[in-house]
């Protein structure tokens, strides 16, 4: 199997983005003539295109290192159009920062270096794989107070880009790491540069992303554990006081039967009484079935008292 000679190319010029899914735009040193430029686009994991060039310009695929680089800067990136940070410098000072298929004519893929890449991910801070299991469940609790991991899962993964919390919690709480488990299963950290945290709630805002689950490590510093050993002391004030505590209700229930006692006498006592008895009467009193007789006749009874009217005038 014959392997395809690689090109070096020395030094990039620009490297942008103008959107969320855009390609990314990239202009180097020609590798076979320095006093040229060469101007390609980038497919990062995220990019959306439908042809082989635009504007001209051909379209090429990143290789594994730049395209895990892209996928990692795609959570720093907090507005677009975006540059990033390494645009017109030498990444690699003694060597070559790209490696590509380039021919001179054509161009189909481009990568970071095995140097470059180790130095871009260093510049940025990037770090390998996160693991899910951050907080050991036997160790939930540090000696600066309680930490632990909440999950948040949604009902079907979609774009996000923002997430609100509210802690019903009286003590602080402090959000330490925010993380999403992509479509690809691995789970991937998101900068908090643009949480807005209080006492009770935390506000995020970050660029989009594709998933359903989510992490949140949280820490609440003024939560402190009360040790559950005790001194004879402690123990015997303790006793003392659920006794004095007894008595004290012992002493209240007596008192409150007196005054029962003392007021149920009295007039109003009696009264109180008296009403109570009267309101048994309307129990299980007898009710007289109503009548089933039809109404008398229209003007019956008009009739009948008129007629006994007119017999006592004469």
């Amino acid at each position: 199997m014959v392997q395809a000679k690689k090109t070096y190319i020395e030094q990039h010029y620009t490297f942008s983005v103008s959107e969320f899914e855009g390609l990314w735009e990239m202009t180097f040193m020609h590798p076979f003539n320095r006093e040229e430029h060469v101007s390609i686009y980038v497919v990062a994991p995220n990019s959306y295109y439908e042809h082989a060039t635009l504007k001209d310009i051909p379209i090429v695929e990143a290789g594994p290192r730049l395209s895990e680089v892209l996928n990692n800067l795609l959570f720093k990136i907090e507005y677009y159009p975006y540059s990033w940070g390494l645009s017109g410098k030498k990444i690699v000072s003694y060597g070559y920062d790209f490696e590509s298929d380039y021919t001179g004519t054509a161009i189909t893929t481009i990568d970071l270096t095995a140097i470059a890449h180790k130095e871009v991910n260093e510049y940025f801070n990037f770090f390998s794989g996160l693991e899910v299991n951050v907080v050991n469940e036997s160790e939930t609790v540090s000696g600066k107070g309680v930490m632990s991991k909440l999950r948040l899962d949604l009902d079907r993964a979609k774009e996000v880009n923002d997430l609100s919390l509210d802690f019903f919690t009286e003590y602080p709480i402090e959000l330490l790491s925010l993380m999403y488990q992509g479509t690809d299963g691995s789970v991937y950290e998101i900068p908090l540069s643009k949480s807005v945290q209080t006492n009770s709630s935390i506000h995020l805002h970050f660029s989009p992303v594709t998933a359903k689950t989510f992490f949140l490590i949280i820490k609440q510093e003024s939560y402190t554990l009360i040790n559950a050993i005790k001194s004879n002391e402690e123990i015997s004030k303790n006793e003392l006081w659920l006794q004095a505590s007894e008595r004290s209700q012992t002493l209240y229930q007596a008192a409150v039967s007196d005054y029962l006692d003392d007021i149920f006498p009295s007039q109003s006592g009696i009264l109180l009484h008296q009403e109570i008895i009267d309101s048994y009467k309307n129990i299980n009193s007898d009710v007289a079935e109503p009548s089933r007789n039809p109404l008398n006749p229209y003007r019956s009874d008009f009739d009948i008292a008129k007629a006994a009217l007119d017999s006592e005038q004469r």
